[in-house]
């Protein structure tokens, strides 16, 4: 109800979108006043937005690569299977931001890598790449890579990626969480996915995505067990997506 206590039918996206706006007003007004130029003004208003917590943050606008993606490969001894999949994927102008190119030579060189950027600044892509490259020229039996999810929505949201990543490669995946089903459940949606945990100790993914509380349970359990053990002279890396979350 308003103020005189008539019922009042409210669209939330409405409201929303119109305190944002008003907002951004506010915001252009008050960065005028400090001194700011008009066009600056209006700049970072454009590149005003608020998260799902109700955060209100910049988004920054990152460097892009001199190089093509499908250049940057060649130049660092990529597969041409990586180029393939994310220009596909991308387009073929599709160019990596530097902090991107630094965080995979960096992986590349085999030094242990922090990747803190904003969202939507392709800090997956930095780490799948070398991953995927690693596992494309190593075909050895056994785990290549864990992915360490703080939630398993995060974990699954990365399954599409990894569809178009591996496309057209031997490269395999899977995530084991506690709702990963023992045995082989049908229609595969990729034939690169291994979905079952019965599957996954008879053949180990190259890249397996979990959550700390699977990991203990790899390290202990007598079941899923030989799944690590078969992956001991195989595993180069381990990835904690998220890292701020484990304070």
């Amino acid at each position: 109800r308003d103020v005189s206590g008539t019922d009042v039918l409210l669209n939330y996206s409405e409201v929303a979108l119109g305190l944002l706006e008003s907002y951004r007003g506010s915001l252009v007004r008050a960065l005028q006043t400090a001194g700011l130029g008009e066009e600056a003004s209006r700049h970072v208003s454009e590149r005003f937005q608020v998260s799902s917590g109700l955060y209100l943050s910049l988004q920054p606008q990152y460097k892009k690569s001199a190089l093509s993606f499908r250049e940057f490969c060649r130049d660092h001894g990529l597969t041409s299977s990586m180029a393939d999949a994310l220009t596909a994927r991308l387009g073929a102008d599709f160019r990596l931001y530097r902090h991107q190119e630094k965080a995979i030579e960096s992986i590349l060189a085999g030094v242990p890598t922090v990747i803190s950027t904003g969202t939507g600044s392709g800090k997956t892509e930095s780490f799948l790449i070398p991953i995927i490259d690693r596992c494309v020229k190593n075909r050895s039996r056994g785990t290549k890579a864990i992915l360490l999810y703080p939630m398993n929505a995060l974990a699954n949201d990365q399954l599409s990626r990894l569809k178009d990543l591996t496309a057209g490669t031997s490269v395999s995946y899977g995530v084991l969480t506690g709702a990963t089903p023992y045995d082989h459940p049908e229609n595969e949606a990729s034939p690169n996915h291994i979905r079952s945990r019965r599957e996954m100790v008879e053949s180990p993914p190259d890249i397996l995505l979990t959550n700390y509380v699977m990991l203990e349970r790899l390290l202990t359990s007598k079941r899923l067990g030989p799944l690590l053990a078969s992956s001991r002279q195989s595993l180069g890396f381990v990835v904690l997506d998220e890292l701020h979350t484990y304070r």
